[in-house]
């Protein structure tokens, strides 16, 4: 079966769905279930209404060599920026959803457009491609647009 991307549509999780979203991040993500740890957001993937995709973003992290050397940040500004970074923590595509181009960047995209709305208005300058990264989960390159804040 081949899948239209013009089907896919992102929405957050509802608090009444968050039980749903965790038990299947348990069960199929070979990470398991992560917490609302400090800033996260929780989104699903639909098709046809239905539930393809799980993702989470969550804070970036304070300190990563690589995402701070190719960004070119000093450490003076890290910290003011950190904000301008969303973490991919969690992209799960449900086991009968494994079709071709579900996993696109078509749905990270739509995530991004979300996140702004979501995170108050603090619209993120980056958001990670989970292909570009490492063994150690830290980034090489990111996906970025002209930022705001200089």
């Amino acid at each position: 079966m081949q899948l239209d991307l013009k089907q896919i549509s992102i929405r957050p999780v509802l608090s009444s769905e968050e039980p749903r979203y965790r038990e299947l991040m348990q069960q199929h993500h070979y990470l398991g279930d992560l917490a609302k740890i400090g800033h996260t957001l929780w989104y699903v993937a639909l098709v046809d209404g239905q539930w393809a995709a799980l993702l989470s973003f969550s804070a970036s992290a304070l300190k990563c060599a690589a995402r701070d050397r190719w960004i070119g940040w000093d450490y003076r500004h890290q910290y003011g920026r950190l904000k301008l970074i969303a973490n991919n923590s969690r992209y799960l595509i449900l086991p009968e959803w494994h079709l071709p181009n579900l996993g696109s960047p078509k749905v990270l995209a739509l995530c991004q457009q979300r996140i702004a709305c979501d995170r108050g208005g603090c619209s993120p300058a980056a958001v990670p491609d989970v292909r570009e990264l490492d063994a150690l989960h830290c980034l090489h390159h990111l996906q970025c647009r002209h930022s705001q804040d200089s």
